[in-house]
């Protein structure tokens, strides 16, 4: 999805401007679909996640 900004503005200028200073990749990403998966979730619905390195607050 990012594809494009990232070709433009590199990896680096990206990792930078987040709260954690680092690209988030599917090892960050598989807790949570694992956690999704398990069947303990059933109350969360409609909600929305954000795994994203922190982009929100920095």
């Amino acid at each position: 999805m990012t594809g494009e900004y990232l070709d433009k503005h590199g990896d680096v200028m990206v990792a930078n401007e987040l709260a954690l200073d680092e690209m988030t990749d599917a090892d960050d990403v598989a807790p949570l679909v694992a956690f999704m998966a398990s069947g303990r979730l059933d109350h969360a619905t409609g909600c929305t996640i954000d795994i994203n390195g922190g982009s929100y607050i920095h």
